[in-house]
């Protein structure tokens, strides 16, 4: 089961707009802002509690494996992405 996200909050805000910018998927077009939505709401849901870069990385690589194939996943694109997530998450 989900938790409920407020998509409003600060943190929601500052994950999309890390992952529209990073677009890893290629499928954000500059107008599209929901595009991303279940897979920031993973990130949100299971990223929140990890204290190591290797597993968040992991589990970033993972929510995107989920939603997409695997094999369409640049993994340094998402390396790159997770720095930018990792350090929202450890200074708020």
């Amino acid at each position: 089961m989900r938790n409920w996200i407020n998509r409003n909050d600060k943190m929601f805000l500052n994950v999309k707009d890390i992952v529209n910018k990073y677009d890893p998927m290629g499928i954000y077009l500059g107008f599209n802002e929901d595009e991303y939505e279940p897979e920031i709401i993973d990130i949100l849901n299971r990223c929140k509690s990890i204290k190591d870069f290797e597993k968040f990385k992991g589990e970033i690589i993972n929510i995107f494996a989920y939603w997409f194939n695997r094999a369409l996943i640049n993994d340094e694109d998402i390396y790159k992405m997770a720095k930018d997530l990792w350090e929202v998450f450890n200074n708020n």
